[in-house]
């Protein structure tokens, strides 16, 4: 594991590889091994925001930052598919003051390329794999040997039995920490341990470097560790802490409506349909606020959370409110028992 705090201390610098990392891919690369490096961030750079006024270019349909792709020299959405052409200007302020930060594997593919020019370098990730067939068009160069290194995101992280791997990188182990769902590292843990997994299954052994700002976090230290019991239990003492399953149950209203108003005053309706009732119950009533990810495709999200102690007392409140509400023409209500993502 290397903390990457220590790195931009020590080195003066922000780097994609580590020292440390960078020395086992030339390594393995000297010895006609194979290297798989994840990140889970597609794209060159992850947003473009003005340095006079500040300002991020934004999608007009979501809630979210838009990707620098340089390949095809774009700007675009991640959740709705808009795109725009790369600005020279602030849309906000008219300032020639943009700058491109944040690294996603195609900038990272780039690096490569750069550091280690005689390799045979390919990207899996959304954008690479467009095409009919080509999934098995990238992995079948890599388990013939044609390719050297692969970069890519989550869909490299699980299924790769390749015994000549001798090398797998973690560009950033904390992406998924960051996420606003009690579930984040329990995600970030599997993911790790699915990475770690793709190396070390042939006769040359293999090595596993996870780069991290965040070294002391148990996600973080019990998947470098391969320590499962470990993670369990510190995770499911936050969860009794808390009272997240597996403690309780939770059931997720969502509201999406072209208008803010309308979504949020639906579920402050229902809210106050259900607050009696669910306080009997000993259902805790968590919102309605935006969701985390508050628009998307041009409709506003809010959301509402019910934490109960079992699954009987969330289905008489769904049934209850069923019955006496139903959400106005301009609302759509998705009812999600036991969600599995918060986002």
């Amino acid at each position: 594991m290397v903390d990457m705090r220590e790195e931009r201390r020590e080195t003066k610098r922000n780097v994609l590889l580590s020292r440390s990392l960078e020395r086992a891919v030339r390594e393995s690369l000297e010895s006609g091994g194979q290297v798989l490096l994840f990140l889970n961030r597609r794209g060159f750079h992850v947003f473009c925001r003005c340095m006079e006024c500040g300002a991020a270019l934004r999608c007009p349909n979501c809630d979210i930052t838009l990707t620098y792709h340089k390949k095809p020299g774009v700007l675009s959405c991640h959740y709705c598919g808009h795109r725009e052409p790369v600005a020279s200007r602030c849309p906000e302020c008219g300032a020639f003051a943009l700058s491109y930060a944040g690294t996603g594997t195609e900038r990272v593919e780039d690096a490569l390329a750069a550091l280690f020019p005689g390799a045979r370098i390919r990207r899996m990730d959304a954008d690479t794999t467009t095409r009919r067939n080509s999934h098995g068009e990238i992995l079948g160069a890599f388990r013939r040997g044609e390719t050297d290194i692969l970069v890519g995101t989550q869909m490299i992280a699980k299924g790769l039995d390749y015994p000549n791997i001798t090398v797998v990188g973690v560009l950033d182990a904390d992406l998924s920490l960051v996420v606003p769902d009690f579930r984040s590292f329990e995600r970030t843990f599997q993911l790790l341990a699915q990475v770690a997994g793709r190396t070390g299954r042939g006769e040359s052994g293999g090595r596993v470097i996870i780069q991290t700002s965040r070294p002391d976090l148990p996600a973080v230290r019990f998947a470098a560790a391969h320590d499962y019991e470990s993670f369990a239990r510190s995770e499911l003492e936050q969860r009794m802490k808390f009272g997240y399953p597996p403690y309780s149950r939770l059931c997720r209203l969502l509201a999406r409506s072209a208008s803010a108003s309308s979504a949020r005053d639906f579920l402050a309706s229902a809210r106050a349909l259900l607050a009696q009732r669910a306080a009997s119950l000993g259902v805790a009533l968590l919102g309605p606020v935006p969701a985390p990810l508050s628009r998307i495709e041009g409709k506003y999200r809010y959301h509402m959370l019910m934490k109960s102690p079992g699954q009987r007392e969330l289905l008489e409140l769904t049934d209850l409110m069923r019955l006496q509400l139903r959400p106005p023409g301009d609302v759509t209500l998705a009812v999600d028992m036991n969600p599995v993502s918060l986002l």
